[in-house]
């Protein structure tokens, strides 16, 4: 619906993993994440797992007051073998929410509100 809407942390599962990525942004941000996690792609509008994420596509990140799907792009996702901790939300009303900026979520195939 193109607005920001203010969610709710419900519950927090915690696992290991053993490989991550480390996706870098042309806004010179960068996040370690799991293959498994979707970022909303902005060119396809679905959600995507950052494994099969295409380097050049959209994604959307908060930026200031609001979010944008046409100003950052994935310009490099390394896979690389690291034993590590990690978490998933579960936000409700809906599950989509921002994490270090960029618009996330944990259940295929669903068009986000934000």
């Amino acid at each position: 619906s193109g607005h920001v809407v203010v969610g709710e942390v419900v519950e927090t599962f915690i696992h290991q993993v053993d490989e991550v990525y480390d996706a870098k942004f042309s806004d010179g941000s960068s996040v370690i994440v799991t293959g498994e996690h979707r970022y909303f792609d902005g060119d396809t509008r679905t959600w995507v797992e950052l494994r099969d994420f295409k380097t050049g596509h959209h994604v959307v990140k908060f930026v200031g007051d609001g979010a944008t799907d046409q100003q950052v792009w994935l310009v490099a996702k390394i896979p690389f073998k690291r034993n590590m901790k990690v978490y998933n939300l579960h936000v409700e009303p809906n599950r989509n929410y921002f994490a270090d900026g960029i618009l996330v979520h944990n259940v295929k195939n669903q068009i986000p509100e934000y």
